[in-house]
């Protein structure tokens, strides 16, 4: 079995369909870029036992759920993630549980998206963009 790879980058392959649950298994992963393809499935929380993942990008896409809280809170969990991007993923709606990835340095969800940020969330200076990230701005982006 691969589980010994590390980056998957399958960015800009017209890819369609869902996301492979077997890929759950592909622990020693730190990397994964699927952005700008077709997929179109909802988010696995399967993927939660990815915890060497420290960047996702899954921008430009369909895919039609939110993301698993348990990626963050379950047990295991993605404890190394440190930039989760979802930009133009129209599809992907919910809640978003900022407090639970309040240790991930970056969560640009877009403008394309339709979450809603749960209360209590807050961003503070040493941790997450996620609130600012939804509305588009960043930390020391111009306006």
């Amino acid at each position: 079995m691969l589980t010994s790879l590390t980056s998957l980058n399958l960015g800009s392959n017209k890819l369609t369909g869902s996301l492979p649950l077997a890929w759950s298994v592909l622990t020693g992963l730190t990397v994964v870029d699927l952005s700008q393809n077709l997929l179109s499935s909802s988010l696995s929380v399967a993927w939660q036992t990815l915890a060497s993942l420290q960047r996702m990008d899954l921008s430009d896409n369909a895919f039609v759920s939110t993301i698993p809280v348990v990626w963050m809170s379950g047990t295991p969990h993605m404890a190394a993630m440190a930039r989760l991007t979802a930009n133009n993923n129209v599809n992907m709606c919910g809640s978003f549980a900022a407090t639970a990835w309040a240790s991930v340095h970056g969560v640009f969800l877009g403008k394309a998206n339709c979450f809603v940020v749960l209360a209590g969330a807050a961003v503070t200076s040493a941790g997450t963009s996620v609130i600012l990230g939804l509305l588009g701005v960043f930390p020391g982006a111009a306006r």
